[in-house]
C-alpha cells in the first residue's frame, strides 16, 4: 500500500513538471505555446547567416582517412569562429536534426583531431554520412547568437560535395 502511494506521488510530480508552457525543439529552439512572449534574453540573440566557400568556412563531405571520424561528414569553421560555439547540428533526411561533435569537449579526442587546428579553425565533427544531410547547412549557437552556415543558390543540395 505504500508503494502505491509512493509511485501516485512521483506520477503527480513528474505531471506538474511535464506540463510546461514551452518546450524545445530538435534546432534547439523554443515552441512557444499560445499565450507566451519571448522572454528580453531570447530577442538579444544574434541571428546571422554565413556561407561555405567565404572566410574559410567549409563542408567537408568526408574527413580524412586517419581522422577519428574517417569518411564522415566535417565541418570547418573560419578563425574568427574559434571556441565560438556551443553546439552545431545539420538537417537530416529524416526530419531530425545530426549533432556534430567539437572534439576537444571529448575525453579521448587528441591532436590532430582536435577542435581548434588548421590555423585555428573549429572542426565540427559528424558521426553520419553526408548523404544523411538533408542539405548543406549547418546552424550552430551560443548563449548570444545563432549563426547558419550554408551553400550559396543550388549547392544547397549537394550534400556529398565539397564546399569550400
Amino acid at each position: 500500500m505504500r508503494f502505491k502511494s509512493l509511485l501516485t506521488i512521483a506520477l503527480s510530480f513528474s505531471i506538474i513538471a511535464c506540463g510546461s508552457s514551452s518546450d524545445v525543439n530538435l534546432s534547439g529552439e523554443e515552441n512557444e505555446s499560445e499565450g507566451s512572449t519571448p522572454t528580453p534574453a531570447e530577442e538579444q540573440i544574434e541571428t546571422r547567416t554565413e556561407y561555405f566557400g567565404e572566410k574559410g568556412n567549409l563542408w567537408k563531405p568526408r574527413a580524412d582517412e586517419n581522422s577519428s571520424t574517417s569518411g564522415l561528414l566535417v565541418v570547418l569553421l573560419s578563425s574568427e569562429y574559434t571556441d565560438v560555439f556551443d553546439s552545431c547540428a545539420v538537417p537530416l533526411l529524416d526530419g531530425t536534426f545530426g549533432a556534430l561533435d567539437c572534439n576537444d569537449r571529448v575525453e579521448w579526442s587528441h591532436h590532430p583531431f582536435s577542435c581548434v587546428a588548421n590555423e585555428g579553425r573549429e572542426h565540427w565533427r559528424a558521426y553520419f554520412t553526408c548523404d544523411k544531410a538533408a542539405m548543406v547547412q549547418v546552424i550552430c549557437r551560443n548563449a548570444t547568437q545563432r549563426v547558419t552556415f550554408e551553400a550559396k543558390g543550388a549547392g544547397i543540395s549537394a550534400t556529398c560535395s565539397r564546399h569550400d
